[in-house]
């Protein structure tokens, strides 16, 4: 993932390369790894707003 690539972009195209595969087994490790990044996206929004909170 580079910097400037969200967690997003980057399962997006996770889920891209998932449809052209023809390996079941690829298929599901990869939509596995979309998951993961978009739980890691939403971990680090809830950090953001919980700081955010903390300061108020």
């Amino acid at each position: 993932m580079t910097p400037k690539q969200s967690a997003i972009e980057e399962a997006r195209e996770v889920l891209k390369a998932a449809r052209k595969t023809s390996d079941p087994e690829e298929h599901r490790n990869l939509i596995r790894e979309a998951r993961v990044l978009t739980m890691m996206e939403q971990a680090h929004q809830l950090t953001r707003i919980a700081n955010k909170l903390e300061e108020q």
